[in-house]
C-alpha cells in the first residue's frame, strides 16, 4: 500500500471510530428528522393520545388483551379473548393487536374514519390492513415519525411518549423475516416497555401471546419507526367580563357552562372559575358548541361559541365574555325633573329587607348625577326613600322595578314633590288679598328667620321647598291705611304635596267719618261697642253682627269709640280710639283701624325630672260645668289653643305616657283677657319598680329561722356535753 494510500484509510478509520464513540455515547444521533407534515397517524381515526392510552389502561389488568394466544392468520388475525370471533377464535397477531384497538377507539368515539377506503371489510379486522395503511401514500410522508438505527438510540432521544406506536423493519436479508409493531408503554421516553402480541420467534423468550415486555422484535431490526400520536385536542373554555372600573378584562367565576356536539350530546358541564377550564379527547371532524346555561349574579349570559374540530387542531382557545347589568337610578325634582340631590334612598327586597351587594346595604344620598349599580342579580326590587331632601315631599311609595338580564343600561325613576305653601294678608272686611304687606316667616326650631321681606300683592303668594317643620308667619309692615297685625300665626309644613295655605287676616275695626256720622265696619260678630261725646256720655251703642254700622248724625265735635265687652275668645282693645266729626262738606280724616285681639293658651306635658316637653299623654280641658271644651295627645311642642273663652279651666290628664305615672291631681288656670301668651304646664314622674318586698320578707325569715334552729342545737349540744363532765367528777 502506497503511502499516501495508507494515510487515507488511517484517516477514515480513525473518523469511523469517532463517530461510531459518539453515536454510542449519544454525542451524535443518526435519528431521521420527521417529514415536513402537520398530520399525525391517530388524526385519521379521530382519537387522541388520552383515548389510546386511557383505552389500553382499562384493559391492562382484565384479560381482554393479555394472554390472547398469537396466530398469524392470512385473513383474520384479530380476535381477542375479550372480543372472540364468530366461531369462537381467540387468537391476535402483532398487527392485528394494533388495528383493532386503533379501529375500536375509532367506533367508540363514533368517528368517521378516512382510512377505511383500504380495508378489506369494515366489519372485520384484518392482520394485512396495518401493514397496508401504514405502506399507504396516506401515511408515507404524511404523518409525523422518528426513525432509529437503534433500539438504544431510540430510547435515548426522548422521542417517546406512552402510546406511541414503534414499527420495526426486519432485515430483509434474512430468511424468515418478519416485522414487527406495538404499542411503546414506558411512563417515561427512556422505560424499556412494549405492549404487543408476539410470536415464539422473540429474541428473548419463548412468548406466543399478547403481553408487556422490553423492546424485543421478532427477528433483527435495521430501522426502528416510531409514529407519533396528536397529544389531546385541547379546548381552552375562558369566562370573562370587563372590569367596570379598571376597563380590563378579568376572569369571572360563577357562570354554568356546558359543552355539547351541534347535535345536541352533552360532553360536559361546569362551573367556570378564574382559571381558564380545559377539556381533552374530542373527535376529528366534530363540531362542538360551548354555551353559558346560567350567568353568575350580577352578570348577563354571553353567546354560544361554536367550533369544529380539524385534523390540523392542536388547541381551541373559546372566550365567552359577560356583560353584567347595569341599573341607574335617577332620583328627580317633579317640578323640572332634574336630578334632584340629598335623598337618602334604598333598595329593598320583597320582605322590606335592604338588599346587599357585595357585602355592603344598598343605600346612598343622592347627588347631581344619577346612582349607578352594577352587577346587581336579575330579580325584583324595590326603591324607597327613607329621608327627603329640604324642600322636598317624602315620597311614600316603594318604586317596584326588575332587573332583567340583559346588559344595556335599565333606568328607575323616583320623583319628589316640593313642599306649597301659600302666604298673604287678607281684608276679612272684604275678603280680598291685600298687597304691600311685609311678612317674614322664622323657624320655630331654631329661632332664626328663615324667608324675610315677602312683600304682599293682591294675589297669593307661593312659596316652594320650604323643609318639612314648624315656622312663624309675621306682619313687620303694614300697608298704607292699614294696620300692623301684631298676632304672630304658627303654621306646619308637612309631608304633602298638597298647597298648604298660610295668611295673616286684617282682624281689625274700620272707622270712616261722612257727612257727621260715623261709620264702623267690625266683621266679627259679638263685640259691644259704646261712642261717647265730649262729656263722656254714650251717644250711641250696639253689639257687632258682622256688618257695618252707622249713627245717627251727630254734632261737631270729638267722640270717643270704645270696645266695652268681647266674644268668647276675642279681647277687647284696650285703649278708646279717638275721633273728631267735622262739619258736613268738611273732608274728614283718613279711615282709622283698630285690631281686634284673641286669647292664646300654651298647654305643656313636662318630665319633672328633665323639664322636657313629654310626648303620648291624653289630656283634656274641662270648663266650669265639667265640659270637655279640647283634648289632644301631647307632642315634643306645647299645644296652643287660640280664642278660649275668658274664665276658669281645669287641665286633666286621661292617659299617661309610656313609662310615667299617671299625673292624678288636674291643674286649674286661668284664661284672662289679654292678647299675650298664657301658659299652664302639667308635669308627669317616671314609674318607679317596686322590689318585692313580701318575697325579700320571707327569704329573711327563713334565714333568721335556720340561724335559731342551728343556734338551739349548739346549745344543746354544750349542755349535754357540760352534763358529762359533771357526772365523771
Amino acid at each position: 500500500m502506497k503511502r499516501g494510500h495508507r494515510t487515507l484509510f488511517v484517516n477514515i478509520t480513525l473518523l469511523s471510530i469517532i463517530v461510531l464513540a459518539a453515536v454510542f455515547l449519544g454525542v451524535v444521533k443518526t435519528t431521521m428528522a420527521a417529514p415536513t407534515s402537520t398530520n399525525y397517524i391517530n388524526d385519521y381515526f379521530g382519537f387522541s393520545r388520552s383515548d389510546l392510552v386511557s383505552y389500553l389502561e382499562s384493559h391492562e389488568n382484565d384479560g381482554y388483551f393479555i394472554g390472547t394466544p398469537y396466530y398469524s392468520s392470512p385473513d383474520v388475525s384479530a380476535w381477542p379473548n375479550g372480543d372472540p370471533g364468530p366461531n369462537g377464535e381467540k387468537y391476535m397477531n402483532c398487527t392485528g393487536f394494533v388495528w383493532y384497538v386503533m379501529n375500536a377507539i375509532a367506533t367508540q368515539n363514533h368517528s368517521i374514519i378516512p382510512c377505511s377506503a383500504i380495508r378489506r371489510n369494515p366489519d372485520t379486522y384484518y392482520s394485512p390492513t396495518w401493514t397496508e395503511f401504514q405502506n399507504s401514500s396516506t401515511v408515507q410522508g404524511n404523518v409525523v415519525y422518528y426513525d432509529f438505527s437503534s433500539k438504544e438510540e431510540m430510547l435515548a432521544s426522548g422521542i417517546l411518549e406512552k402510546g406511541d406506536i414503534i414499527w420495526s423493519y426486519a432485515d430483509l436479508n434474512n430468511e424468515g423475516y418478519d416485522h414487527h409493531v406495538g404499542f411503546f408503554w414506558g411512563e417515561n421516553s427512556s422505560d424499556d416497555k412494549y405492549w404487543h402480541s408476539t410470536s415464539h420467534a422473540n429474541l428473548v423468550e419463548q412468548i406466543n401471546s399478547n403481553v408487556i415486555t422490553e423492546i424485543v422484535p421478532k427477528n433483527p431490526v435495521i430501522t426502528w419507526r416510531v409514529y407519533k400520536l396528536r397529544d389531546d385536542y385541547k379546548v381552552t373554555v375562558t369566562k370573562t367580563s370587563t372590569d367596570p372600573d379598571t376597563g380590563a378584562k378579568v376572569n369571572v367565576a360563577g357562570a354554568r357552562l356546558r359543552l355539547r356536539t351541534e347535535a345536541g350530546q352533552t360532553i360536559e358541564e361546569w362551573t367556570s372559575t378564574t382559571s381558564p377550564k380545559e377539556i381533552t379527547g374530542l373527535s376529528i371532524g366534530t363540531t362542538y358548541v360551548v354555551e353559558e346555561l346560567s350567568a353568575p349574579d350580577g352578570y348577563v349570559k354571553g353567546s354560544s361559541k361554536t367550533f369544529t374540530v380539524e385534523a390540523t387542531t392542536q388547541e381551541v382557545a373559546i372566550e365567552i365574555e359577560n356583560d353584567y347589568t347595569k341599573v341607574r337610578i335617577s332620583k328627580q325634582d317633579i317640578t323640572n325633573s332634574q336630578e334632584l340631590p340629598g335623598a337618602t334612598l334604598q333598595i329593598e327586597n320583597e320582605a322590606g329587607d335592604v338588599v346587599q351587594l357585595n357585602g355592603q346595604e344598598l343605600k346612598w344620598v343622592s347627588g347631581n348625577t344619577p346612582y349607578e349599580i352594577e352587577k346587581l342579580p336579575v330579580g325584583t326590587y324595590y326603591l324607597r326613600e327613607t329621608i327627603a331632601p329640604e324642600g322636598y315631599i317624602l315620597n311614600q311609595s316603594r318604586v317596584k322595578f326588575e332587573v332583567k338580564e340583559t346588559g344595556e343600561v335599565q333606568t328607575v325613576t323616583m320623583k319628589d314633590d316640593v313642599t306649597k305653601i301659600q302666604v298673604g294678608k287678607i281684608d276679612l272686611n272684604t275678603g280680598n288679598y291685600i298687597a304691600g304687606a311685609t311678612l317674614r316667616i322664622i323657624d320655630q326650631a331654631t329661632g332664626e328667620v328663615y324667608l324675610d321681606n315677602i312683600v304682599t300683592t293682591n294675589e297669593p303668594m307661593t312659596i316652594t321647598k320650604v323643609p318639612v317643620g314648624t315656622y312663624i308667619l309675621q306682619e313687620v309692615a303694614a300697608p298704607a291705611g292699614y294696620v300692623l297685625n301684631p298676632t304672630s300665626l304658627r303654621f306646619t309644613v308637612t309631608n304633602t304635596g298638597s298647597v298648604q295655605q298660610v295668611f295673616i287676616k286684617n282682624n281689625y275695626t274700620s272707622v270712616s267719618i261722612a257727612d257727621q256720622k260715623i261709620s264702623i265696619n267690625l266683621s266679627i260678630p259679638g263685640f259691644k261697642i259704646e261712642i261717647k261725646n265730649s262729656a263722656g256720655e254714650v251717644v250711641d251703642s250696639y253689639t257687632s253682627d258682622g256688618k257695618v254700622h252707622t249713627t245717627e248724625e251727630l254734632e261737631v265735635g270729638r267722640y270717643t269709640i270704645e270696645e266695652v265687652e268681647a266674644p268668647a275668645g276675642y279681647v277687647c282693645y284696650p285703649t278708646p280710639i279717638e275721633v273728631y266729626v267735622p262739619e258736613k262738606g268738611t273732608v274728614a280724616a283718613n279711615e282709622i283701624y283698630f285690631p281686634n285681639d284673641y286669647t292664646k293658651v300654651q298647654i305643656s306635658k313636662v318630665d319633672i325630672t328633665t323639664s322636657e316637653e313629654l310626648p303620648g299623654a291624653e289630656i283634656e280641658i274641662r270648663n266650669e260645668d265639667g265640659e270637655v271644651v279640647e283634648k289632644w295627645t301631647s307632642s315634643d311642642t306645647p299645644h296652643q289653643i287660640d280664642r278660649l273663652p275668658v274664665g276658669s279651666y281645669e287641665l286633666v290628664e286621661t292617659i299617661a305616657p309610656e313609662g310615667y305615672q299617671l299625673q292624678e291631681n288636674s291643674v286649674q288656670f286661668e284664661v284672662l283677657e289679654t292678647g299675650e301668651i298664657q301658659s299652664t304646664v302639667m308635669y308627669n314622674e317616671p314609674k318607679i319598680e317596686v322590689p318585692d318586698t313580701a318575697s325579700q320578707a320571707s327569704v329573711v325569715t327563713y334565714i333568721c329561722g335556720i340561724v335559731i334552729v342551728l343556734c338551739g342545737i349548739g346549745l344543746v349540744l354544750y349542755n349535754v356535753k357540760e352534763h358529762k363532765k359533771k357526772k365523771r367528777k
